[in-house]
């Protein structure tokens, strides 16, 4: 993959809901996977990702969204209409692409489908599971609400192989944090 870098994206509030700028980046990153599914070279990462306080099984996933991959690939999605339209519409500050600093840490965020199908039986009384958090969606192929549930692991070094439709770790994948 060679140098990798990122683009972060932030909601300005209050036009545009934190969960708002999450769902609609997502899926724009989804539906750009989906009808390229060779160029699935764009990551997603949430370097506002943190536990509450008092609430050591719960998590956020923090207000700024951060995009990994190629330089080109990256001012590509950020002159997307979608995006010119939201950063136009004061809903979105879209940062400069910058390369990843060297030391960063590497994680993986994951998709995670047990969780998912528990709430999908069993609603919000999945209690007995850690809360990860979620983005609701509705799916454009079914029209289908469902929950995007992710989790962040650990990983000891960087692989940069393709990661999923959603921008999350696909075979082991990872993303920097700092």
């Amino acid at each position: 993959m060679g140098e990798r870098f990122y683009l972060d994206l932030e909601p300005l509030v209050p036009l545009c809901s934190v969960e708002e700028l999450h769902r609609g980046v997502i899926q724009l990153l989804h539906g750009m996977n989906t009808n390229a599914p060779a160029q699935r070279r764009i990551a997603l990462a949430f370097p506002g990702w943190q536990h509450h306080p008092g609430h050591p099984q719960h998590t956020t996933l923090g207000r700024t969204l951060r995009l990994v991959g190629e330089r080109l690939s990256l001012v590509l999605f950020s002159r997307h209409p979608i995006i010119s339209r939201m950063e136009e519409g004061g809903e979105l500050r879209v940062l400069p692409v910058r390369p990843v600093p060297e030391d960063a840490a590497e994680v993986r965020f994951v998709r995670d489908r047990r969780r998912e199908s528990r709430m999908r039986r069993f609603g919000k009384e999945a209690a007995e599971l850690p809360t990860y958090p979620w983005i609701r969606f509705q799916s454009e192929s079914n029209r289908r609400t469902f929950s995007l549930s992710v989790r962040m692991e650990g990983a000891d070094r960087a692989v940069t192989t393709q990661y999923g439709t959603y921008g999350l770790s696909l075979e082991g994948s990872t993303v920097p944090m700092f």
